[in-house]
C-alpha cells in the first residue's frame, strides 16, 4: 500500500476516533443529567409513597364524599405515573449506558486500526527509504 494512501486511512480513522468521541461525551452529559433527576424523582415518589395522610386522605366527619374520593384516587394515580416514570428513565439510563460502552469499544477498535496502519505505514516508509539508499548506491558506482 501506498505511503500516501496509509497516511489517508490514519487520517480517516482519527476522524472516526474523534467523532465517537464526541458522540460519547455527548451520551455521559445526558446520562449526567438523567441520573440525578431520577434520584430526586425517587425522592418524591417516596416522600408520596409515605405521606400518611394522603394515603388516607379520606377521613369520617372531616373530608369524606366525592371530592375526598377523587383526591385519594388522584393521589394513587400521580404514584403510578411516578413509578412508570421511574421504571422508563431506568431504562432510559441503562440504553445510555449500553450505548457509551459500544462506544467505548468502537473507540478501542478504532485506536487499534490506527495503531497497525501506522506500524504499516513506518515499515512502508522504511522500505521507501532502504529503496532510495539502493538506488543512491548504484549511481555512485
Amino acid at each position: 500500500m501506498s505511503i500516501q494512501s496509509l497516511r489517508n486511512q490514519i487520517e480517516e480513522t482519527e476522524d472516526k476516533i474523534r467523532e465517537c468521541r464526541e458522540a460519547q461525551q455527548k451520551v455521559e452529559h445526558v446520562r449526567g443529567i438523567t441520573q440525578p433527576k431520577k434520584t430526586n424523582w425517587w425522592f418524591s415518589y417516596r416522600a408520596l409513597k409515605n405521606n400518611e395522610e394522603l394515603r388516607n386522605v379520606k377521613k369520617e366527619e372531616v373530608f369524606e364524599g366525592e371530592m375526598a374520593d377523587a383526591l385519594k384516587q388522584k393521589v394513587a394515580e400521580t404514584g403510578q405515573r411516578i413509578e412508570e416514570g421511574l421504571d422508563k428513565t431506568e431504562n432510559l439510563l441503562t440504553a445510555l449506558k449500553k450505548q457509551i460502552d459500544n462506544l467505548k469499544r468502537k473507540i478501542e477498535e478504532l485506536e487499534a486500526q490506527k495503531r497497525r496502519l501506522e506500524q504499516e505505514l513506518a515499515r512502508e516508509i522504511e522500505r521507501e527509504r532502504a529503496r532510495a539508499a539502493r538506488a543512491s548506491a548504484g549511481r555512485r558506482e
